[in-house]
């Protein structure tokens, strides 16, 4: 399956020895192997090469994640990072 940015994910399972299986998050980034997710409520990470808010992010596998919801628009984003 194929994820674009934007897309609300859920992880199936821990990533990298960090405790993640079952969080939410976006994908901020398509790196081509994995997904940069950042997590709605997780610290511990780093930002994904700067296309995700630091430490709230990893690189996870596409087997890994699972589609939970669609891409937000751009004013979406816009509106809950300011409020």
């Amino acid at each position: 399956m194929r994820l674009d940015i934007g897309d609300r994910v859920k992880v199936t399972r821990d990533v990298s020895g960090r405790r993640v299986q079952g969080m939410h998050g976006t994908i901020v980034y398509n790196q081509g192997h994995d997904y940069g997710v950042e997590f709605d409520d997780w610290y511990g990470g780093h930002s994904c090469d700067g296309y995700g808010a630091d430490e709230k992010c990893l690189w996870v596998d596409p087997m890994d994640v699972r589609r939970v919801g669609k891409k937000k628009s751009g004013l979406t984003k816009f509106l809950e990072r300011v409020a």
